[in-house]
Order: structure tokens, then C-alpha cells, then sequence
């Protein structure tokens, strides 16, 4: 009832290990520890190492019963203490890892490591892996200066289950800061069962972490992890909970989620949360986890990837992709590394499932900036959504591509369907292509996959002329079969903002015997573009236009930057040029194919030829110029009250 110091020595109730020679042993029990100040109102708590570990056992020899270690104090005075060396509760050969409870109504700090592993195999033993235990500290600010660990032991023998993983809990109403923790299953041997997952919890007002390990052992799914910050920053080290390796003839398994919330600013290194491949004749892939992260201050990370595994061979389901999920709200930019969330690749005729990746700043003002960003299916998996949204300015590092486009077919399946990519932003800036296309279908009979739509939406600049945009269907497979529909490209500025574009294509899938060939997507840029290098915009029908020729609008005015470049429209639709065309930097040429029409708002002015190839309507009165003195041709009417 009062101040507690065992410092200076260490405190040990371990068992003995079982004697080597003979095929039985059993292990010593561990003991346990407990230290405990009543008081309210006075005392710290110190102790040197602490350690309750559990004898070996030998052989067949029974596991033996895990030690713990409790310390409590009860002293609510702002700045009271527990303070402990290293703690070890872990288990010997074949004996689980055992239970630590720091409870502080003050400060923890512990200066060294803190394990309650499993222990490893018994010598000469057959049996499944000894589990981990559980580590709890709660109290006010808390630190922890040694890693942690709370993993599942290995299995031992033919087709022996790997240990439970642990759990680790670090809550309080402070601060914490901790290094690294590991809380993963231990592996199992041929065909027996996965561990139980374990997990990861830390709370504090601000968290700081080291590397957080939640994966899973063989035939084992990884751990959950989660860190909340309450009123200051949180910052983890890289974050790993993908499943563990199949062993032969087993399926992949499952990634462990991972949720990262701060009321302040949020930085991560990388986090890893996808599923292992599948391992033998029709296994499926693990699926790829959930990886959410919200802030109230900005949020900055590095790669992050939650993809499914492949599946084995023969037929079977690749992984689920996995989702990723970024908010920020308040105040901060966002700035991530790469996005992955793809689908493992299926076999056969199996499927697997799209993954999606979201990311909004609700910040005024703030920024959004991301790496490449990957949704793509693997073999016959479709490709993920993609939105992106920013009160201030979307952008992306350095080439960075948009890529969500449906897996290849196998033999026997449909094409899968490209994800829809949606950007929003005050400002967008692309740097490298953006592609959502649907894929071939493979064999007779089988469809070609739609494309998704890319919809890109500011109040300010749009400049989208990094790389080309393409948006297509996919071509069907042999006998009798519809080609995929090629996706809608929409381009908005918000009517008093340029749009800088690139090439565009959208052509619709090419259909197999009496299918139905795939429409192509229509393109509409509602504002002024303008064209940064030599341009063409194809929206045809699939099977060389006997699909539906999509639509491509310019509502706005038309004009080069830079230098004169050349615009050529492809498609059996509607071409729609609402206002002039090259009035304050000419166009070099403009070509319209020999299908579908042509609607012009406004006089044309290029350096060199016009060429139209389709029917042509004058909607405005207009005045066509070549200032290099070419030709200027129709090859179909020319129509309208002008």
C-alpha cells in the first residue's frame, strides 16, 4: 500500500524442462507473478525482468501449464509509475504462452521485451502447436521499449495443427508508444488446420508504433490490426496481416484486416494485408483484407496493397481482391505510395472477385496525391472501382497509371468487366494512363467484358494529357457471342476551366458469329480543351463499327498548345464540336472518319488540311481556314441553315 521496488534483481517462478533421455516428459509447470500497490493515492511500482516460463516437455510428455505475470497499481496521482524490466511468459517445448496484465491507474514504461510465444516442438513429439498468450496494459501514457511477441508455436508430426496466435491489447487514456509487435499463428505441418488468428489493439491521445506483424503461420489467415489516436498523431511502423503460405493441398488463406483511425495526423510506412496462394488441384487463393484509414489531419503512407492470392491448379476460385478505404476530414493533404487491390488469379472456369480502392479528402483546400493505382483482375477476375475524390487538388506522383481492367479469360469464360474509375478534385492532374478495358472472352460462345466508365470532375484546371485514356470492350470468343461495350469517358472542368487531353479510346468488342458486336463509349470534354500533342479520340462500334458508334462531344472550344497539333475522330456516332476549333492556336489538321456525322458550332482554323469524312451539319455559322493554304474536303453532305 504504497511505493513497491523489486528492481534490483529479477523475479523468476519458471518450471523445469523434463529430463532428455526417455520417449515421455513432461515439463514443470510455470508459476506466476504478482505485484500489487493498493494504494490510491501514493507509490510507483518497479521490478527488474520478470519471467514465468513453462519446462520443456519431451517427446509424448504432457504440455506444461503457462505462467503469468500481473502487476498492478492502484495509485491515480498524475505522474505514479510501474516501470518493469523485460517480461517472459512464453512457453517451453509444446506449452502455450502464457497471460501479462500491466494495470496502472498512472504511467507504465517497460525497458525491455515483453514475450508470450508458444513454445516451439517437443523433442521426439507429435503434436499440434502450442498457443500464444495474451499481453494487456492499460493505463495512462504508456511505453514499451523492447518488442513484443505473442505468436502460435509450429506444429510437430504428419498433418499437425499450428498454434493459436496470441493477443496483444495496449489501451489507455495517454500516450503510447511501443516497438514492435508480432502476433502471428504458428505454422502447421501437410494438411492440418491453420491456427486461430490473433490481433493487435493500441489506444492511446497519440500512438507511436514500431513494425505490426499479424500474419499467419502455414494454413493459417492473418490477424486483425488496430490503432486509434484519440486526440494527437498516429504513427505505426510497416503493417503486415497477410495469410500464411498454403502447405501442399490446401487453399490460401485470408489476410487480417487492418483499421488505422487518428483524431490528428496519420502516417504509415506500408502496410501489407493480402491473401496467400492456393497450393495444389483446385485450391482457391486467400482473399486480400480490408485496409481503413481515417484521419482528421492528414494522412501520409506508402505503398499499401491488399490483394487476393492465386489460386492452385485445376479449377478454382482465385482470392477476393481486397478494399482500401482512405478518409481524412478537418484539415491535411493526403499523400500515399502505389494502391493495390487486385484479384488473384483464378483457374479453370472459376471466378474471383473484384477488390476496390477509395480515397477522399474532405479537407478545404487540402490536397490528394497518389502512386500508381492497380484494381486489375487477375485471370478471370473482374477489375475494381477506383474513386478518388478532393476538396483541393488530385494529382499523382510520377507516371502514375489508373489500371483497372478485367483479368484475361481462360479457356471456357466470359471476358470479366473492367472497374469504373471516378476523379474529383478542385484540380486534376493525371500523370500517366488511365485504362478500365474490358477483357476477351475465351473460347465459343463466351462474351467480351464491358469496360467501366472514367469519369473525371473538377471546379478548376483538368489536365488528363499524361496518357491516354481507354475505356474498351472486350472482343467475344468464337461461335456465337456479344462483344463487351466499350466505357463512357466523361471530361468536366466546370465550365469556366481548360481540359487538357490526350488520345481517347473507347472502341466498342468485336462480335463472334449472330452476337451482338459491343457499342462504343461515348466521350464528352464539357469545357474548352486543349490538345498538348497530336490527338486521336476513337469511339467506334465494335467488329469495325457495326456495334453502336459512341457519341464525342466537345462543348467548348478546341485548341493546340504548345504547338499545332493534329485531332482525328474516329467513330460511327456522333461527332459534336460546340464551339471554334483552333481560334487561338490552330490546329495542324483535322480528320473525321467516313461513318456516323459531324455537328460544327464554330469556325476551324488549322495550318494544314481538313478532312471530313462523314456527314457534316453547320449548327452555328462557320468559317473553315486552312492558314497553309490545304485542302479542305467533304466527302458526305453538308448541311444546315447557316
Amino acid at each position: 500500500s504504497g511505493t513497491l521496488d523489486v528492481s534490483a534483481g529479477t523475479l523468476t517462478a519458471s518450471g523445469g524442462n523434463a529430463g532428455g533421455g526417455g520417449a515421455v516428459g513432461t515439463g514443470g509447470n510455470a508459476g506466476a507473478i504478482s505485484i500489487i500497490n493498493t494504494s490510491t493515492s501514493t507509490g510507483n511500482v518497479a521490478t527488474g525482468a520478470l519471467t514465468a516460463v513453462s519446462g520443456n516437455a519431451v517427446g509424448g510428455g504432457a504440455a506444461a501449464t503457462a505462467g503469468s505475470v500481473m502487476v498492478t497499481n492502484d495509485n491515480t496521482t498524475a505522474g505514479a509509475t510501474l516501470a518493469t524490466g523485460a517480461i517472459n511468459v512464453s512457453g517451453g517445448a509444446k506449452g502455450g504462452g502464457g497471460s501479462v496484465v500491466l494495470d496502472s491507474d498512472s504511467d507504465i514504461s517497460v525497458t525491455g521485451t515483453i514475450a508470450a510465444s508458444g513454445g516451439g516442438a517437443a523433442a521426439g513429439g507429435t503434436h499440434a502447436g502450442a498457443s500464444g498468450g495474451t499481453i494487456t496494459l492499460t493505463g495512462v501514457n504508456r511505453t514499451v521499449m523492447g518488442a513484443i511477441t505473442a505468436s502460435g508455436g509450429v506444429g510437430a508430426g504428419t498433418d499437425q495443427a499450428g498454434g493459436n496466435a496470441g493477443t496483444v491489447s495496449l489501451t489507455g487514456t495517454g500516450t503510447l508508444t511501443t516497438a514492435g509487435i508480432t502476433v502471428s499463428t504458428g505454422a502447421a505441418t501437410g494438411v492440418g488446420a491453420g491456427g486461430t488468428v490473433g490481433s493487435i489493439t493500441l489506444s492511446g491521445s497519440a500512438v507511436s508504433s514500431g513494425a505490426l506483424t499479424t500474419t499467419g503461420g502455414a494454413n493459417a489467415a492473418g490477424g486483425a490490426v488496430s490503432a486509434t489516436s484519440s486526440a494527437g498523431p498516429l504513427s505505426v511502423g510497416a503493417i503486415t496481416t497477410s495469410g500464411g503460405a498454403a502447405n501442399a493441398g490446401t487453399s490460401g488463406n485470408a489476410a487480417g484486416t487492418v483499421t488505422l483511425t487518428s483524431a490528428d495526423a496519420l502516417t504509415a510506412t506500408t502496410i501489407t494485408a493480402s491473401g496467400s496462394a492456393g497450393n495444389g488441384a483446385n485450391q482457391a487463393g486467400g482473399a486480400g483484407g480490408a485496409i481503413q484509414l481515417d484521419s482528421s489531419n492528414g494522412v501520409t503512407s506508402g505503398a499499401l496493397t491488399a490483394s487476393g492470392g492465386a489460386a492452385g491448379a485445376g479449377s478454382a476460385s482465385g482470392g477476393s481482391g481486397g478494399t482500401i478505404d482512405i478518409t481524412n476530414n478537418a484539415a491535411g493533404n493526403i499523400t500515399t505510395g502505389t494502391l493495390t487491390a487486385r484479384a488473384g488469379a483464378a483457374t479453370g472456369t472459376a471466378l474471383s472477385s473484384a477488390g476496390s480502392i477509395s480515397v477522399t479528402n474532405n479537407a478545404a483546400g487540402a490536397s490528394l496525391q497518389t502512386g500508381a493505382i492497380d484494381t486489375r483482375g487477375n485471370n478471370n477476375g473482374a477489375g475494381g472501382a477506383v474513386m478518388l475524390s478532393s476538396q483541393g487538388a488530385l494529382q499523382f506522383g510520377a507516371a502514375a497509371t489508373l489500371l483497372s481492367s478485367g483479368g484475361a479469360a481462360l479457356a471456357g469464360t466470359a471476358g470479366q468487366s473492367g472497374g469504373a474509375v471516378t476523379l474529383t478534385g478542385a484540380t486534376v492532374t493525371t500523370t500517366g494512363a488511365i485504362t478500365t478495358s474490358g477483357a476477351a472472352g475465351n473460347g465459343a460462345n463466351q462474351s467480351g467484358g464491358n469496360a467501366g466508365a472514367i469519369t473525371v470532375t473538377a471546379s478548376g484546371t483538368l489536365d488528363v494529357s499524361a496518357g491516354t485514356l481507354t475505356a474498351s470492350g472486350g472482343n467475344a470468343g468464337g461461335g456465337n457471342a456479344d462483344g463487351g461495350n466499350g466505357g463512357n469517358v466523361n471530361l468536366d472542368a466546370g465550365a469556366t476551366a481548360t481540359i487538357t487531353l490526350a488520345s481517347i479510346t473507347t472502341t466498342g468488342g468485336n462480335l463472334a458469329g449472330t452476337g451482338t458486336a459491343g457499342a462504343g463509349g461515348s466521350i464528352t470534354a464539357a469545357d474548352a480543351a486543349l490538345f498538348g500533342a497530336n490527338t486521336t479520340i476513337t469511339a467506334t462500334g465494335g467488329s469495325a463499327g457495326v456495334g453502336i458508334g459512341g457519341n464525342v462531344s466537345f462543348s467548348g472550344t478546341l485548341d493546340s498548345s504548345g504547338a499545332s497539333r493534329t485531332l482525328t475522330v474516329n467513330t460511327n456516332g456522333a461527332t459534336v464540336f460546340g464551339g471554334a476549333a483552333g481560334g487561338t492556336l490552330a490546329l495542324s489538321s483535322l480528320t473525321t472518319n467516313a461513318t456516323g456525322t459531324t455537328s460544327l458550332g464554330g469556325d476551324v482554323t488549322t495550318t494544314g488540311v481538313q478532312s471530313y469524312g462523314d456527314a457534316v451539319t453547320l449548327t452555328g455559322a462557320t468559317t473553315l481556314t486552312s492558314t497553309g493554304n490545304q485542302a479542305i474536303t467533304f466527302s458526305g453532305t453538308v448541311n444546315g441553315a447557316q
